[in-house]
């Protein structure tokens, strides 16, 4: 890689490129509730109606999501006393409505799956992300935008033998290979790496028309089981609404191509088939 290279990807990887802030309101809202939740005793539906009444005296849009993201995360701490669900589906209740209020809401075409969509490459080989959102403007091919991995704390390897890390690199590489496929310029896709409760928010893309690269955007650690940890929520938010603007630029330039109105180069050359799943074999299988 020459020197040139080198200095264009080093620029390209700027971890503050589409990040915003948010309403310094949503801050104060948090630490209102966070208050009232420990000082007042009060039950399930006391809680609620107090969460619609702050909902109507919202200013603001940011306001607005923080209340629904901290009505969402309580009503899973107040049920998680009662049901023994497995960890790692706790951590995807939890995210779920981070990813669904800041991330999928207005925008428009797109379809989330969590556990159940298939990618498929080019020889058969099949990948199911815990989360995928993706459109299918042409209806005969899915372009997806963004995946998760979730694992519980301790267990970062899936039932492939291969680390999460690995996993998602290898769906995004089928992603961006769909993307190259369509002309769409400067393809970009996001994805979230959850090993237990730490979160790593990692972009995919090329460089140059001929290196794909991964890099740590930012990360957080999602909100457990206790009310202190609400005030957790804008940061959160602020991390998801950064992932949420590289989506949308990637949409627009998707459908730009699409509609002939905009196009890079045909790089097919630059698609990579990405490596199989290691398979486990005993030792007295092995050929020396």
């Amino acid at each position: 890689m020459s020197p040139t290279e080198k200095s264009v990807i080093t620029r390209s990887l700027d971890v503050r490129n589409n990040y915003k802030s948010v309403d310094e309101r949503v801050v104060t809202r948090c630490h209102r509730i966070n208050k009232i939740l420990q000082e007042d005793n009060l039950d399930e539906n006391e809680y609620g109606n107090l969460l619609d009444e702050m909902m109507v005296r919202c200013g603001n849009q940011d306001e607005k999501v923080t209340v629904k993201l901290i009505a969402s995360l309580l009503y899973t701490l107040l049920n998680n006393n009662s049901k023994k669900e497995p960890e790692s589906n706790l951590i995807i209740e939890t995210l779920r409505p981070f990813i669904l209020n800041c991330i999928v809401f207005k925008t428009k075409g797109i379809k989330t799956e969590w556990m159940t969509y298939r990618m498929v490459s080019e020889k058969g080989q099949v990948m199911i992300p815990d989360f995928a959102l993706s459109l299918d403007p042409l209806t005969v091919i899915n372009f997806e935008l963004f995946a998760a991995e979730v694992k519980k704390p301790g267990n970062f390897f899936n039932g492939h033998l291969e680390a999460d890390l690995v996993k998602l690199s290898k769906e995004m590489q089928l992603a961006l290979d769909e993307l190259i496929e369509k002309k769409v310029k400067n393809p970009e896709v996001v994805a979230l790496l959850v090993e237990g409760k730490l979160v790593l928010t990692i972009p995919f893309k090329y460089i140059i028309n001929t290196y794909k690269i991964d890099y740590k955007l930012s990360s957080f650690f999602v909100v457990r089981n206790y009310i202190e940890d609400f005030m957790l929520v804008p940061g959160i938010m602020e991390k998801m609404y950064q992932l949420k603007a590289i989506i949308q630029g990637t949409l627009e330039r998707l459908y730009k191509a699409i509609q002939g109105k905009e196009s890079a180069e045909y790089h097919r050359s630059y698609r990579r088939e990405a490596c199989r799943s290691p398979v486990a074999v005993r030792k007295d299988q092995i050929c020396v």
